[in-house]
């Protein structure tokens, strides 16, 4: 576009408005740079507490109230059923997620592959 500002074939005045414009988009795009990085590290600050709270989760339960406890299992539990001394149950989402992907060659597979490769 400098090229075509010097050999007269755009005016000065479109070469300004352009560099303006592009100018402004670069400033747009570091913004949606900048948000893109802080919600990533919000991400990975979120996950750290979930880790931090899944592994106390056993202790957190046993000292709770029983008020407490019955909100806990209704937000990971759903469709309650005791046949006998049987319970049956459906986990809701996406603990139900969780739950089939349990195993790391399902939540890993390209790692899995990878390691296949190198053995």
């Amino acid at each position: 576009m400098y090229e075509d500002r010097l050999d007269g074939r755009i005016t000065p005045e479109i070469y300004d408005t352009k560099v303006q414009e592009l100018k402004q988009r670069q400033v747009e795009i570091l913004k949606q740079m900048e948000l893109h990085e802080r919600a990533d590290e919000n991400y990975y600050i979120q996950l750290g507490r979930l880790l931090e709270l899944a592994s106390r989760a056993h202790e957190l339960f046993t000292r709770s109230k029983v008020g407490q406890k019955r909100r806990l299992l209704q937000s990971l539990l759903s469709n309650l059923t005791l046949s006998g001394k049987k319970l049956s149950i459906s986990l809701q989402e996406p603990y139900n997620l969780i739950f089939e992907h349990a195993s790391r060659s399902q939540w890993l597979p390209l790692v899995k592959a990878a390691r296949t490769r190198c053995e």
